[in-house]
């Protein structure tokens, strides 16, 4: 399992660094929605949350998201609710605490 530093520092490209904040707000809306999967049981939901998860993180520099969907996915396949839900808190974690610098800012 893994357990994030409490701050993470992620460096991006420039470019689309002011597009992280709204897609940090995007993955908070699947936290919620992923709950809310767990909750009815709806494995279907899970995994196509999971899909996107591993789509998009990496496109935004945010590998440790694409990971998060990769696992997601894993545990929806084995119909593991249990360890989706241990995944979404980490997720969670993950993202209250990223912080994401464009390569050129100073440390």
């Amino acid at each position: 399992m893994t357990h994030w530093p409490e701050s993470t520092v992620v460096r991006v490209d420039p470019d689309i660094a002011d597009l992280i904040p709204r897609y940090l707000d995007n993955r908070r809306q699947d936290i919620g929605d992923l709950r809310a999967a767990v909750t009815a049981r709806d494995l279907a939901t899970i995994r196509s949350i999971a899909h996107q998860l591993r789509g998009s993180g990496g496109g935004y520099g945010l590998d440790a998201i694409s990971d998060f969907g990769n696992k997601l996915g894993e545990a929806a396949r084995a119909a593991d609710l249990a360890s989706v839900s241990v995944w979404i808190d980490e997720l969670e974690r993950y993202v209250t605490q990223v912080e994401v610098v464009p390569w050129d800012s100073p440390s």
